[in-house]
C-alpha cells in the first residue's frame, strides 16, 4: 500500500474550526500575568473579533500559506521564487527515506488543498524520523513548544497510527485554542486532553495533551523521545529561550533528539546555549530557510560533552549562509530591517 494513501485530504473548510471562545476568555488573562512563561509582545494582541482557525493563519504560516497550485508569479510574490514549490517537492523526494514522495504524491497534494506549510510537515517528518533511534515505549513520545495549529502531529498521526503521543506546550492562547479545535476536527479517532479542561495529565492517558507554557509542572517528571520548536524560539528573549533550552533538556530523555528550526537572525540574534551534553547530528538549510541564518538544527542527548565538535559542525553550516544580496532569504531579511527603521 503506498504511505500515499494515509496522506491527509484536506477540504476547502479545512480552516472554519469554530474557537472555543469560552476557554480562550479563561486562558488570555492568565496568560497576561505568566511573565517570563507568557506570549511575547508580538504574540500579545486582540483576538475578540476571531471566530475561527482561518483567522489566524497568516500569521502562523509566512511563506508556508502559498498554496501548491500556486503560478509561478504567485509564488514569486510571496518568497521571492517563482519555482518554490518544485523546488520543495525535489527536497522532499531527495530526503525521503520512507517512500513517501511516490507517483501519486503530486496528485495527491494537488486534489486536497495543500499548502507549502503542509509540505513543511511532510519534511520535519521526514527529517526528524531519519534520525529517531529506538524508543523505549509502544508510543513515541514527543513534546513541542509552539506548535501553531498543530500541522506536525497531525501528519506524524496519519503516517504512524497508533504509534505517537504528543504534548503540545504553548504561551499564546489564540494558539492553544486553535490547535485543540483543529487536531479534534482532523483526527476524530484520536484521544485529546486539556490541562484547561481540568484534564490531569498523566503519561500514556492521551494521544495529544495541550499544556499552556505558564502550567509546565504540571507534566511532573515525565520524559520525552523528542522536543521540538520550530520557528518560535526565533522570536523571543535571551532569557526565554535559554530557558526553554533548560527545560527541554530536563523533559528529553536520555538518547532523545532534540528538532529545532529557527531563524538566527530575526527576531532574536543572542546566543544559542544548548546543553553541553546535545551532540549536533545535522545543521542545514532547507526550503523553509526565509532569513540567511535559519537552519534545521537536530540534536541527541547523550553522556559527555559536545561543545567542541558541535562549534566546528556550526562553522561548516556557516560557510552555507547565502550572502548575495538577490538571493530570497538576504532579500526578505533586508525587508524586515528596512520596515523595522520606517
Amino acid at each position: 500500500m503506498s504511505l500515499v494513501s494515509l496522506l491527509p485530504r484536506w477540504t476547502p473548510d479545512r480552516w472554519n474550526q469554530p474557537l472555543d471562545r469560552a476557554m480562550l476568555d479563561a486562558l488570555e488573562p492568565q496568560a497576561a500575568i505568566a511573565g517570563l512563561l507568557g506570549p511575547g509582545p508580538q504574540w500579545t494582541f486582540t483576538t475578540g473579533h476571531m471566530r475561527t482557525l482561518g483567522d489566524m493563519l497568516h500569521a502562523w504560516v509566512g511563506w508556508g500559506r502559498l498554496p501548491v497550485l500556486a503560478s509561478p508569479d504567485e509564488a514569486r510574490a510571496t518568497t521571492g521564487q517563482g519555482d518554490f514549490i518544485p523546488q520543495l517537492v525535489r527536497y522532499l523526494k531527495r530526503i525521503d527515506h520512507l517512500g513517501l514522495i511516490d507517483a501519486d504524491f503530486a496528485e495527491h497534494i494537488a486534489a486536497h488543498h495543500w499548502l507549502a506549510a503542509d509540505l513543511y510537515s511532510v519534511m520535519d517528518v521526514l527529517e526528524l524520523t531519519a534520525f529517531l533511534g529506538a524508543t523505549t515505549g509502544p508510543k513515541v513520545r514527543i513534546l513541542e513548544i509552539g506548535g501553531g495549529w498543530g500541522r506536525v502531529p497531525e501528519m506524524l498521526m496519519r503516517l504512524f497510527p497508533g504509534k505517537v503521543e504528543y504534548v503540545m506546550v504553548d504561551a499564546v492562547p489564540i494558539s492553544l485554542v486553535s490547535a485543540e479545535a483543529y487536531l479534534r476536527a482532523m483526527l476524530p479517532e484520536a484521544t485529546f486532553g486539556s490541562l484547561a479542561r481540568g484534564d490531569s495529565y498523566q503519561p500514556g492517558s492521551y494521544d495529544v495533551y495541550f499544556v499552556p507554557s505558564w502550567e509546565l509542572e504540571q507534566l511532573g517528571t515525565a520524559r520525552f523521545d523528542v522536543v521540538i520548536n520550530i520557528e518560535s524560539f526565533q522570536e523571543m528573549t535571551q532569557e526565554r529561550v535559554d530557558y526553554y533550552l533548560g527545560w527541554f533538556d530536563l523533559m528529553i530523555a536520555d538518547g532523545g533528539i532534540a528538532y529545532i528550526a529557527n531563524s538566527r537572525d530575526y527576531v532574536f540574534t543572542g546566543d544559542w546555549n544548548f546543553p553541553t551534553s546535545w551532540r549536533t547530528l545535522s545543521r542545514h538549510r532547507t526550503p523553509r530557510s526565509w532569513t540567511p541564518d535559519n537552519s534545521t538544527h537536530i540534536l541527541r542527548k547523550e553522556v559527555g560533552h559536545f561543545t567542541a565538535a558541535n562549534r566546528i559542525i556550526d562553522a561548516a553550516f556557516e560557510t552555507t549562509i547565502p550572502t548575495d544580496p538577490h538571493h530570497p532569504a538576504v532579500s526578505t531579511l533586508r525587508q524586515i530591517i528596512e520596515a523595522r527603521k520606517a
